[in-house]
């Protein structure tokens, strides 16, 4: 999940164990909801300050890797690793723990697979107007 801003309301109750303090039921939904909306807010509004520094795809890379806790990659068609980022770790120790998940001899398989299960663009409006 997303961290929330210093200083917020959301940031000290995040630094609870999860689950902690957490109202049980559909209270305690609606509390999860509503922090993970707050989350995508602040979200958007550090991918909107990028966009208007201008910043490049390495640094929206790093920024949702970090919000994400988790290791993000753009990667061509040709499987070219344009750029990636992981918490704590360097461009291109990210880029390497990427580079050999790319090159895994399944993935080929996988990808092929994937392609032909999809529709075309605009096969999901055709289905849907036809309900």
């Amino acid at each position: 999940m997303f961290r929330a801003m210093a200083g917020s309301q959301q940031a000290r109750e995040g630094q609870r164990a999860p689950g902690a303090g957490n109202p049980p039921g559909a209270r305690g939904e609606t509390t999860r909801e509503v922090l993970a909306l707050r989350n995508l807010v602040a979200m958007y509004r550090h991918l909107s300050g990028l966009a208007v520094q201008n910043a490049d795809i390495a640094a929206v890379t790093q920024l949702i890797a970090e919000q994400t806790h988790a290791t993000v990659a753009i990667v061509s068609p040709t499987m070219d690793i344009l750029t990636a980022a992981a918490p704590g770790e360097t461009t291109e120790g990210a880029s390497q723990y990427v580079r050999d998940l790319v090159i895994h001899p399944r993935l080929g398989d996988v990808l092929g697979a994937a392609s032909r299960a999809r529709l075309p663009a605009d096969a999901g409006h055709r289905r849907r107007g036809q309900r």
